[in-house]
């Protein structure tokens, strides 16, 4: 009976055991809300409701687009609410938040001389708690000013002829170095089927735009490969510091400055090859009978021997005969190149537009303008004067001129830069003088 007794006191003392420790167990679940683990996913109980923590995130990309935004890019998580980004100047330092962001890139402002790390954490809403994951890998962002590189490697001022073949060559082997600071695109074509070519350097966002054209004449082919060099130049030295205060890549996120090298480049050919450049037959043919082709070198009109910077509709006239330097076009705006810079200056709103011309190493700005656009166009032609050391030329009479028209009707400064001394087309010797002349000219002008 004792023994009976025994055993059934030993049965109820476990039953109640157990009770107690299953009670213990629960309400530990509530208070202290125990993690435990799936092979991938962190279960968390909470009351009733139990919630997925989050998969956490891996930074792809962490790099400075210009050197006071660092750029991050990371692992889309799938069913994430947002994400936090965290910063820190060491990598064991303590990490501030930053920013919170629904997508998963981020462009961060920071200052231009330090190194930063990044971390980043996903999150999801559970009522009116977040569940977030564990953080990220680390990724540092190194501090990349350096010094100025003035050697160029692909755009050869060095030769006398600069290509209508090498424009695009540098065009295209500058975009695959630098892939993510300029864009182009085919503004039109030629009459003869050459591609005119309009770059956009920095941030086609940006609150200013300006307009660099070059090479309205083609025997003036000089000043595309300067256009070509100072493109380089500033992709060179993006995250080079111009002044002690910005880097050039800052310079052209606040202006976006445009760039078309080679506003003809049916003349061009023409000028350094004759008329055999010309594809089209009928072109050609033409071009034969024309005055002034068997002087070829010396060719300023297009392809159909129109002088463009003749053709521009504001103060125009009938001038000259077809080939002649002076031949201003059977009617005003009668030539496609002529309309195609006419359409680029439409769509946008340039605050200036700079013409680069040859030669004489002077800078024209008055036509009879007055008022405003007297006082801004002066005051950007002597700015120019002041950094080039060229003087300011006379009074031009107009004439169908690009800068009568932007002036007059668009209400834009537009500014003729004549670049070197000589007959045109001008010797190596003058590239490498209207170069260092014009290296910083763009940066100087947009500070």
């Amino acid at each position: 009976m004792r023994k009976v007794y025994f055993i059934l006191m030993l049965f109820l003392g476990c039953l109640f055991l157990g009770y107690n420790n299953s009670y213990a167990h629960e309400n530990d679940m509530h208070i202290s809300k125990i993690n435990y683990y799936n092979s991938k996913e962190k279960i968390y109980f909470e009351g009733e409701d139990i919630v997925v923590k989050p998969e956490k995130t891996t930074i792809i990309k962490a790099s400075r687009k210009y050197a006071s935004y660092v750029e991050l890019k990371w692992k889309k998580i799938r069913k994430a609410d947002g994400y936090c980004i965290y910063r820190s100047k060491e990598k064991s330092g303590r990490y501030k938040r930053v920013a919170e962001v629904s997508n998963n890139r981020y462009v961060d402002k920071v200052k231009s001389k330090e190194k930063y790390y990044y971390k980043v954490r996903v999150y999801v809403n559970n009522g009116e708690a977040r569940v977030y994951s564990d953080y990220s890998n680390i990724m540092k962002v190194s501090k990349t000013i350096r010094k100025k590189v003035n050697r160029l490697s692909v755009v050869d001022i060095n030769k006398e002829l600069y290509t209508y073949r090498e424009m695009e060559e540098d065009i295209n082997i500058l975009k695959e170095k630098y892939p993510d600071y300029f864009t182009y695109k085919i503004a039109g074509r030629s009459y003869d089927g050459r591609n005119i070519y309009i770059i956009c350097l920095g941030n086609k966002n940006a609150e200013k735009e300006v307009l660099i054209q070059s090479t309205i004449h083609g025997r003036e082919y000089m000043n595309s490969a300067i256009c070509m060099a100072q493109l380089e130049y500033y992709l060179n030295n993006w995250n080079a510091m111009f002044d002690g205060k910005y880097t050039y890549g800052e310079l052209f996120n606040k202006t976006c400055v445009y760039i078309m090298p080679m506003l003809n480049p049916d003349g061009v050919a023409i000028s350094q090859f004759g008329y055999n450049s010309i594809k089209n037959e009928k072109l050609r043919n033409a071009l034969k009978e024309m005055s002034g082709i068997e002087n070829y070198k010396r060719w300023k009109s297009n392809a159909r021997g129109v002088d463009l910077n003749r053709n521009f509709s504001t103060f125009w006239s009938k001038d000259g005969e077809i080939g002649s330097s002076f031949y201003s076009g059977r009617k005003p705006d009668s030539e496609r190149e002529t309309r195609i810079i006419k359409k680029i200056i439409n769509k946008h709103d340039f605050e200036f537009v700079i013409s680069y011309h040859s030669m004489g190493n002077r800078v024209y700005w008055d036509i009879g303008q007055s008022g405003e656009i007297y006082n801004a166009t002066y005051k950007l032609a002597r700015k120019i004067s002041n950094i080039t050391g060229y003087p300011l030329g006379e009074k031009s009479e107009p004439e169908g001129l690009s800068y009568n028209w932007t002036i007059y009707e668009k209400n834009i400064p537009e500014i003729i830069i004549e670049n070197g001394f000589g007959v045109c087309p001008l010797p190596v010797t003058e590239y490498k003088k209207t170069w260092k002349v014009n290296k910083e000219l763009i940066p100087k002008i947009i500070r």
